[in-house]
C-alpha cells in the first residue's frame, strides 16, 4: 500500500472554527455583553428610583 503524502495545509484548514463552533463563540460572547449591559442599566435605574424616594421624604 503507497504511503501518501499529505497536504501541508490540511492541518491549517482544520484549526479553523466550523459554524456551529463561530455561532456558539457569537452567541456566548453576546450573552456576556448584554448581561453586562443589562447590570449597569438596572444600576442606573435602581439608584435614580433610590435619589427619586429620597427626595420625597426630605
Amino acid at each position: 500500500m503507497p504511503h501518501e503524502k499529505s497536504n501541508p495545509h490540511d492541518k491549517d484548514i482544520t484549526e479553523f472554527p466550523n459554524l456551529k463552533q463561530i455561532e456558539q463563540i457569537l452567541w456566548s460572547n453576546l450573552q456576556e455583553i448584554f448581561s453586562k449591559a443589562l447590570k449597569s442599566l438596572l444600576e442606573d435605574m435602581d439608584q435614580q428610583i433610590a435619589e427619586e424616594r429620597d427626595k420625597k421624604r426630605c
